[in-house]
């Protein structure tokens, strides 16, 4: 059976653990909102990154086509000329 006594000293542990825990929570809710923020600008980055990567990948690819059309035109133009002298 608990005392009167027993429970106040209990309620006063729960209140100082509960004040304890209280006072930790706006330290983390402040590092929960500065690294939301260094989230959202590594997606940025990483957006931007990603975007000249793909414009420089596409300018190499259309170099590489275009290169690869004027080698499939020569063909074509020697095929012709051997089917011709044939």
């Amino acid at each position: 059976m608990e005392t009167a006594v027993g429970r106040g000293r209990k309620n006063s542990r729960s209140r100082d653990i509960l004040s304890a825990l209280e006072s930790r929570v706006v330290p983390l809710e402040e590092c929960m909102g500065e690294m939301k923020e260094t989230l959202e600008a590594i997606e940025v980055y990483m957006a931007k990154a990603f975007s000249s990567n793909m414009d420089t990948l596409q300018a190499l690819l259309n170099i590489d086509v275009g290169k690869l059309i004027e080698n499939n035109d020569a063909l074509e133009a020697r095929m012709i000329a051997m089917k011709e002298e044939n």
